[in-house]
């Protein structure tokens, strides 16, 4: 009987050795050529606020990887950074922040990251901003953390001051990252501007002289003052949302809603709205919720805008 000799054992075992050797290598490289498990190679940018990364987002594309510290509608008064914010920070590209002290909590970590070089971008460095007038610092203004000065920080309830901002912004990003923004950034400025003259128009649904409004702290200044409203007084007589108001000021505050026929208290997430509803019950008005930092869900800054200013007519016109 013929047989077909065999190979040496020892062979085997090289050839099966090399066999497993050169499967390692093709499923290493197969693990490196998928893009769903292998690192971002796109530049990192870390922006503060939902409001911000947002605009980033419309800057820069796909083009970079935008991560956002605050949750979609965090009280920015009140966010404190975590240990993985701070490592998020120092990895970065680029920080954009809002300034003016908005982002309190976050400051130290952002000053850590700058010490190690980490570039910033802050956009009430780039914008006019609105000064405070006395009594919206509040007589709590003294005790507060915040280191607002006497400017508003709350830049981005004015679309056009956003808009105004996008060059620079684009120029800082092509400058720490390389990305070409141009073509985006004049989309989105030209998107900003068309946003606004829309917002007018839903304005101008109530007349000017009935455009009154109680908001939850000082935080819609620059919104009152590109749409043409009023804003009568806060529940929190302060530019930061962690202030109080003592009893004295609410009374206060009911008297001259009650004097003005101001019909609409407007509130963010952080104020108390049980404070709200008593005074709206005592001034005869109603109260409304006003994402002034809450992105709709799968929404964008513009639809943020459009929901903030439908919501504000329609409570008005509601009487």
């Amino acid at each position: 009987m013929h047989t077909t000799p065999q190979a040496p054992r020892s062979h085997v075992r090289a050839v099966t050795g090399l066999c497993v050797l050169l499967l390692i290598a093709a499923l290493g490289v197969a693990g490196c050529g998928d893009s769903s498990s292998g690192p971002d190679e796109r530049p990192h940018v870390v922006a503060t606020t939902p409001v911000l990364g947002d605009l980033v987002r419309a800057v820069v594309g796909d083009r970079a990887d935008v991560q956002v510290l605050m949750p979609n509608g965090a009280d920015p008064h009140e966010y404190q950074a975590s240990a993985r914010d701070a490592s998020d920070l120092q990895k970065a590209d680029l920080i954009l922040q809002n300034g003016l002290g908005l982002e309190s909590g976050i400051q130290d970590a952002i000053a850590r990251a700058e010490d190690r070089g980490t570039p910033t971008f802050t956009v009430t460095d780039h914008v006019t901003l609105r000064a405070l007038q006395h009594d919206e610092e509040g007589e709590h203004a003294e005790d507060d953390d915040h280191d607002h000065g006497s400017m508003d920080p709350h830049v981005w309830m004015d679309p056009i001051l956003m808009a105004d901002m996008i060059p620079d912004l684009a120029s800082a990003i092509t400058d720490e990252t390389g990305i070409d923004t141009a073509p985006r950034a004049t989309a989105t400025g030209r998107r900003l501007r068309t946003l606004t003259r829309e917002l007018q128009v839903i304005a101008d649904r109530v007349p000017e002289s009935e455009r009154r409004l109680v908001t939850g702290h000082d935080s819609m200044g620059y919104f009152a003052a590109r749409f043409g409203f009023t804003i009568i007084g806060a529940v929190i007589p302060s530019v930061s949302s962690e202030g109080a108001a003592s009893a004295g000021e609410l009374a206060d505050l009911r008297d001259l809603m009650r004097a003005e026929n101001a019909h609409v208290i407007g509130i963010e997430p952080a104020t108390s709205a049980d404070v709200a509803r008593a005074l709206a019950g005592e001034a005869d008005a109603r109260v409304i919720e006003m994402p002034t930092n809450t992105i709709p869900d799968g929404g964008t800054y513009e639809d943020m805008m459009r929901l903030l200013m439908t919501r504000v007519v329609g409570a008005l016109r509601a009487g």
